[in-house]
C-alpha cells in the first residue's frame, strides 16, 4: 500500500484531491511542521466475518415454542401459593 507524507496546509487546499486518492488505496500520512501528526486509510467495505447481523435479521431468525410466558407465569403463580 503506497504512504505519502502531506503537510496539513497541503491537504486543506486540496482535501477532494487527497480524499479520492485515499479511496483508490493510498494511505496518507498528514504531518505538521516536518512531524507525522495524523493517518487517513480507507475504511473497509466488507463487513467483518465476526460482525453482528442487524437486529431485524436476527428477530426474523428467532422461533419461539412451547405455550406462552404469560400462562407459565400463571401456573406458577398457584403453584407456589399451594
Amino acid at each position: 500500500m503506497p504512504e505519502t507524507r502531506v503537510p496539513v496546509e497541503e491537504l486543506q487546499s486540496r482535501l477532494g484531491d487527497w480524499l479520492r486518492r485515499v479511496e483508490e488505496g493510498e494511505h496518507i500520512v498528514i504531518t505538521r511542521k516536518g512531524r507525522d501528526v495524523a493517518q487517513i486509510k480507507a475504511v473497509k467495505e466488507t463487513a467483518r466475518e465476526d460482525s453482528l447481523p442487524s437486529l431485524e435479521e436476527w428477530r426474523a431468525s428467532v422461533t419461539v415454542s412451547g405455550e406462552d410466558l404469560s400462562e407459565t407465569v400463571r401456573q406458577q403463580r398457584t403453584e407456589e401459593r399451594y
